[in-house]
């Protein structure tokens, strides 16, 4: 979010530095990537639906209409847990494949965070809540 909105302080200077197809290419990529976090209380609203409780979604597509989109959601985390199986198989780091189903978890997390930045960055924009890196368990009690 922060890495977004600094680099849209001034579009134009931005679409000038990357050209018009990799000015969208950035649109499309933080765009994307930021929507997907925080429209996804809607996608787990979906889970009322298990439960005997009509979804809006159905007022607007049918009664199965909220079938289709749960069958949807469902193939895309399928199709990102088999990707994700198939890029692991093709690095060093063949021994993560037994951790790619946890990955809708990693999103339920990213959520949680997505939103701590959105809160942050209207109520706090300056403060910049840094991750410290490098150093290890061993390090931290000296």
């Amino acid at each position: 979010m922060m890495t977004y909105r600094v680099h849209m302080r001034s579009p134009r200077v931005l679409w000038r530095q990357l050209g018009w197809c990799r000015f969208v290419g950035f649109q499309i990529t933080f765009l994307m990537g930021l929507c997907q976090f925080v429209l996804a209380p809607f996608l787990w609203s979906f889970w009322i639906i298990l439960f005997g409780i009509m979804h809006p979604v159905e007022l607007v597509l049918g009664p199965h209409g909220a079938d289709i989109v749960i069958g949807f959601f469902l193939a895309t985390l399928a199709l990102d847990i088999i990707l994700s199986l198939f890029a692991i198989g093709r690095t060093h780091h063949r021994g993560l494949w037994r951790y790619t189903p946890t990955i809708w978890l990693y999103f339920h997390i990213a959520t949680i965070a997505a939103f701590k930045a959105l809160y942050e960055s209207i109520s706090k924009p300056f403060f910049w809540d840094k991750t410290s890196h490098g150093h290890s368990f061993s390090k931290l009690g000296s």
